[in-house]
Order: C-alpha cells, then sequence, then structure tokens
C-alpha cells in the first residue's frame, strides 16, 4: 500500500476569511470561535428576577439582557445575561487565544490524503484550548459558589460542570447564544427549556433563584486572581475539585475522594518542591541529593511526614491528610465507599493545601441533589 499524500497549503490558495474559493476542492482557513460560554444549570437569574408575565416565553430583551460586561486583567472579557449565561472573549487569553486553522489544497477530489502538518496541529491546538477554556468555566463556577458563601451565607447546589462539547460558541457575543437543537446537551436543553423558548406551558415557570451582581462580580475578580497565575496546572485543580464535588452530590463518594486526593498529591509535590528550592538557595541542596528526594521513595505520605516535621504544614491539617489517603487507598484497594465524614475531609484537606500554597481560598458545596436521595447541606473550605 503506498503511503497515504498530504494537502498541501500554498500562499496563493488563500482567500478571505467567509468567502468561497473559486477552486471547488480548496479547504479554505478558518477562525475557530473566540467567544465561549455556558448557561448555568440549575437556572439563575442574574441581579433581578424579571416580571413573571415577562417571561413566560423566550423575551430575548429580557433573557438576554447583559447585566454585567467586564475585561479582566487576565485578558479575558465577560459578559453575564440576566438569564444566566456567562460568556468568555478568549480572543486574547495567553493560554488558550484564538486558533486559526490553515486552508490546504487537497491532492484530487474524494482522493484519501492527510492533512498539511500546520493544520493538524492547528486542529490539535484549537481542541486543547477548548478543553482549557470549559475549565476556566468551572472555575468560575467555583468561584462563583464561594462568592455566595463569601458575602451572602448562602449555600447552594453548585452549578453543573460544562466540557468542551457542551460550552456555547461563536464568533461574537451575539451568535454565541443563538438557540439550537442538541439532545445530547444537557445545558442546551436545560437553556431552552428554562427560557421557555417552547412555549410548552407558558403559565408554570420553572423556579429561578436570584445571584445579586455583587457575587457574580465578586466571584470574577476571584476568577481574574487565578488566571492572572498563568498556571494551567492551578486551573487543572481547581476544576478537578469543582467536579469532583459534584460528583459527590450523586453521591459518588469513592470517585469524590479519589479527585480531591489527587490534587491533595499535587499540592503537596509543590510544597515539597519548593522546600527542596529554599534548601538549594542556602546552599545545601546538590543535583544528587535533590535526584534522590524526588525519587519513587518520597511518596505523597513521606512528602506529608516531612512537611509537617518541618512546620510547612500543621500538624492538622496533616492529620486531615492523613485521614483523605486512608480514605481514597480503601476505595482504590478495598472498593470501601467513604462515609461523609472521610468525604469532607478529604476536600477540607485540598482546600486548606490550595489556600496555604497558592493563596485562593475557596468554598465548595457538598450538597444533596434533592428529595429521594438522604443528604445534607455542607460548605466546605479551608480550615486552619
Amino acid at each position: 500500500m503506498g503511503k497515504v499524500p498530504r494537502g498541501v497549503a500554498l500562499p496563493e490558495d488563500e482567500v478571505p476569511f467567509g468567502t468561497t474559493p473559486d477552486d471547488s476542492i480548496l479547504i479554505p482557513s478558518k477562525r475557530m470561535p473566540a467567544i465561549e460560554g455556558f448557561f448555568r444549570v440549575p437556572a439563575i437569574w442574574v441581579d433581578h428576577k424579571p416580571d413573571p408575565v415577562s417571561v413566560r416565553e423566550l423575551n430575548l430583551p429580557i433573557h438576554h439582557a447583559v447585566v454585567l460586561e467586564t475585561e479582566l486583567d487576565s485578558g479575558i472579557t465577560v459578559r453575564v445575561q440576566r438569564d444566566g449565561t456567562f460568556l468568555f472573549d478568549f480572543t486574547n487569553w495567553s493560554l488558550a487565544p484564538q486558533v486559526v486553522i490553515p486552508g490546504y489544497k487537497p491532492p484530487g477530489q474524494g482522493i484519501p490524503h492527510r492533512l498539511p502538518a500546520e493544520t493538524d496541529k492547528a486542529l490539535q491546538s484549537a481542541e486543547i484550548f477548548a478543553i482549557d477554556r470549559a475549565k476556566v468555566m468551572n472555575v468560575q463556577q467555583a468561584c462563583l459558589a464561594t462568592s455566595e458563601q463569601s458575602l451572602r451565607s448562602r449555600t447552594e447546589l453548585m452549578g453543573f460542570p460544562v466540557d468542551a462539547q457542551s460550552t456555547l460558541k461563536g464568533q461574537t457575543f451575539e451568535d454565541a447564544v443563538s438557540y439550537n437543537e442538541n439532545a445530547t446537551d444537557v445545558h442546551s436543553l436545560a437553556r431552552n427549556t428554562a427560557n421557555n423558548r417552547y412555549t410548552v406551558s407558558p403559565n408554570r415557570l420553572l423556579p429561578r433563584r436570584v445571584v445579586e451582581l455583587e457575587v457574580v462580580e465578586n466571584s470574577l475578580t476571584l476568577l481574574d486572581r487565578i488566571l492572572l497565575d498563568n498556571d494551567l496546572t492551578l486551573i487543572h485543580m481547581v476544576d478537578s475539585l469543582y467536579g469532583a464535588a459534584r460528583r459527590y452530590t450523586e453521591r459518588r463518594s469513592g470517585e469524590a475522594v479519589v479527585v480531591a486526593w489527587t490534587v491533595c498529591e499535587q499540592l503537596l509535590s509543590f510544597a515539597w518542591d519548593a522546600l527542596l528550592d529554599d534548601a538549594k538557595s542556602a546552599g545545601r541542596m546538590s543535583g544528587k541529593r535533590r535526584k534522590k528526594l524526588v525519587g519513587r521513595d518520597y511518596t505523597a505520605s513521606v512528602m506529608a511526614e516531612m512537611l509537617e516535621i518541618t512546620n510547612n504544614i500543621d500538624f492538622s491539617l496533616y492529620s486531615r491528610l492523613d485521614v483523605a489517603r486512608k480514605s481514597r487507598n480503601d476505595w482504590v484497594h478495598s472498593s470501601r465507599e467513604p462515609n461523609y465524614s472521610e468525604v469532607f475531609t478529604t476536600f477540607d484537606a485540598a482546600l486548606c493545601l490550595l489556600s496555604k500554597f497558592k493563596g485562593i481560598r475557596l468554598f465548595l458545596a457538598l450538597t444533596d441533589p434533592g428529595p429521594g436521595v438522604p443528604g445534607w447541606y455542607s460548605m466546605v473550605g479551608p480550615n486552619h
């Protein structure tokens, strides 16, 4: 079997964005969406609740009213709508900016071929960026839960996490919020139903609570603090904790603990590396010695022991980490479901580490999904 040819990208084949090329087989360059966002589920109103009569059916001037638009120091512009839609312009965000997919000419009509290397690389970048952008939106939801607790002392069921496939997308804020039919996307279905696009039952509105504008503004300030670190690992950790907390609301306690403990391990490694860096600065850490201290013998458990002995973490946090590690091991090795105390302790330890070593203080609501599932409401935050 012969080698599969690649398509070819030639400068003379370029056509303006949005135009149809004269050459019927030419694949033109395209800009990937710069705007992404999500409709918050469970549905909310932002700033204040509209008159019920005015929103019995989809009412764009009210549902899509812009209640806040601000540019974050991290380079992202955020727009918030009355109906709980959060939109983010990532064009100038350094970690996941807008991507242009280079056009190319296939070797012939219907001939199997590989993409040009530049096109393939751009498509991979676009996919990775979409994943990271969705994680930013989950971080924002974690910040929103934190702001509700800190400003209003409110513990509510947190929003459903989003993924790269379920985010709203567009080249402008306006086309990103166009309605579509997507039976596989719970956020799309919830938005269409909550905003009563279908006018199925115009006399009965689904319940939506109000989230104050001050709470939203505070959440975006906290989000910006996290993003200004330019640290994808930090974004991934907060996203993981948020998703794990939501997992707990589904009573998947073992999975929640495993993910939360993974974040604990990442933060312990960060603290351990900082300790070794301090020793190096003091002239007490050779390359050979460091190599030994980051080897397989130095597990997260050993790191926690040494960090407590050197007073980098206190004994209370060390004890919580020990509970978290054991409950994680019991689930992974024996399938023993963690109890509520172990789940709470694991999340508390992770959030304490996040606060101590990254300066980010978050609160996550470990809440039940509603009637029919035994549960309780509890807010987990760093407990020093």
